[in-house]
């Protein structure tokens, strides 16, 4: 995570805000697919690798437009943005977990991995 972030200022200072969004939602998004759809511990651990890249820069660059809305102090801006962060760590994974088990995604993603024995 410390690398992505650290990586993605000199990203973000070289092509801008919008194309770092959308690279690191790119890489974020190859890595959730490969790691959900290749039967392999290497490939899922790197396409979790791969993901975890991606979203590294997702709050630094959202904390930094937060200070920056008109009509508001850097100061609420952040809060605003670091309270719906928390609010959705909290209570996002239920919905997450129960829209999971109504679309049986445990019994569909099971018959892409070989039985373990």
């Amino acid at each position: 995570m410390a690398a992505g972030r650290f990586g993605g200022d000199a990203v973000r200072a070289r092509f801008g805000v919008s194309q770092l969004i959308f690279a690191s939602a790119a890489l974020a998004f190859i890595g959730m697919v490969a790691a959900l759809l290749l039967p392999n511990v290497v490939v899922t651990l790197a396409g979790f690798t791969l993901m975890g890249l991606g979203l590294a820069n997702m709050m630094p660059v959202l904390f930094a437009a937060a200070a920056r809305v008109k009509g508001l102090s850097p100061a609420e801006g952040l809060v605003q943005v670091a309270g719906l962060a928390y609010f959705g760590l909290l209570f996002g994974p239920v919905p997450i977990g129960g829209v999971a088990q109504l679309s049986m995604l445990p019994i569909r993603l099971s018959w892409l991995r070989p039985a373990q024995r």
